[in-house]
C-alpha cells in the first residue's frame, strides 16, 4: 500500500488529536490517494510470525520425563528439558494443567535454582501457547505474584520477565 507523505502526516495528526472520523472515511482517504510527483512511502503490513509457523507437540516427549520427588538437581534437569522443548515458536494445544500444577509445586517448595527454572519454563510455555494456556495459568498467577515479594534478585528478575513478556496470555478473555 502506497500513501502520499503529506496525506500520511495529515492522517497521523488527525488520529492523534481525536478519533472524530470513522475508520471507513480514513480508509477511503488512504485508498483514494495514488502515486503523485511527491515522494511516496511504503507501509509494510505487520504479520504475526506465530500464525505462519506450524505447531509442535511437546506433550509426547514430556510423558517420558516424569517430575520426581528426587534431588533438586534432577528436578532442575527435568524442568530444563521442559523449558528447552517449550522454546518452540508455536506449541500444539493440549492438557497442560498437570504440568502447571507440578511447576506450581516446584516454585513453592523447591530450591531457588529449581524455582527459577520453573518460572522460565512457564514463560516459554506461555509464549508458545499464548491463549491456549490461559486456563492453566489461573493456577500459576497467584503463586507468581506471591513470589514477587521475595528479596532474591534472580527470582524477581525471572518473575518480572515472565509476567511482562506474556501479559497477552495472562490477560486473555477466557480466564
Amino acid at each position: 500500500m502506497v500513501i502520499n507523505v503529506r496525506k500520511r502526516m495529515h492522517l497521523l495528526k488527525s488520529l492523534s488529536e481525536q478519533d472524530k472520523e470513522p475508520e471507513h472515511e480514513v480508509a477511503a482517504e488512504i485508498s483514494s490517494s495514488g502515486p503523485s510527483e511527491e515522494s511516496t512511502v511504503e507501509i509494510p503490513l505487520e504479520i504475526d510470525e506465530y500464525e505462519l509457523v506450524d505447531h509442535v507437540d511437546i506433550l509426547t516427549p514430556l510423558e517420558k520425563s516424569v517430575f520426581r520427588n528426587g534431588e533438586w538437581s534432577e528436578q532442575k534437569e527435568v524442568v530444563a528439558e521442559l523449558t528447552k522443548l517449550a522454546l518452540t515458536k508455536k506449541i500444539a494445544p493440549g492438557d497442560f494443567i498437570e504440568i502447571c500444577r507440578t511447576l506450581k509445586k516446584l516454585i513453592i517448595y523447591s530450591k531457588l535454582a529449581v524455582a527459577i527454572e520453573a518460572v522460565q519454563a512457564i514463560e516459554s510455555l506461555a509464549s508458545g501457547l499464548r491463549t491456549n494456556l490461559s486456563r492453566s495459568l489461573r493456577l500459576l498467577l497467584p503463586v507468581l505474584l506471591e513470589k514477587l515479594k521475595e528479596k532474591k534478585p534472580t527470582m524477581t528478575v525471572a518473575l518480572s520477565n515472565t509476567l511482562k513478556s506474556n501479559a497477552q496470555s495472562w490477560m486473555s478473555d477466557s480466564c
